[in-house]
């Protein structure tokens, strides 16, 4: 059996706890990325649904 200090078990938590952060910050510009590219998909949408109804093309 491998026993490990205390030295060691701070070191691993520190490192795992950097690893999350890291993790959880990438998955977080990656979630803003993605709801702006979303509003923006609506907002084009939106802008040409309003063009085919200027010019007749909707029911």
């Amino acid at each position: 059996m491998v026993v490990i200090g205390s030295s060691e078990m701070k070191a691993m938590t520190e490192f795992l706890v950097e690893t999350i952060e890291m993790f959880y910050s990438e998955a977080e510009a990656q979630i803003q990325f993605l709801e702006t590219a979303a509003l923006t998909i609506c907002q084009e949408t939106k802008d040409r649904i309003f063009l085919l109804e200027a010019e007749g093309m909707t029911g």
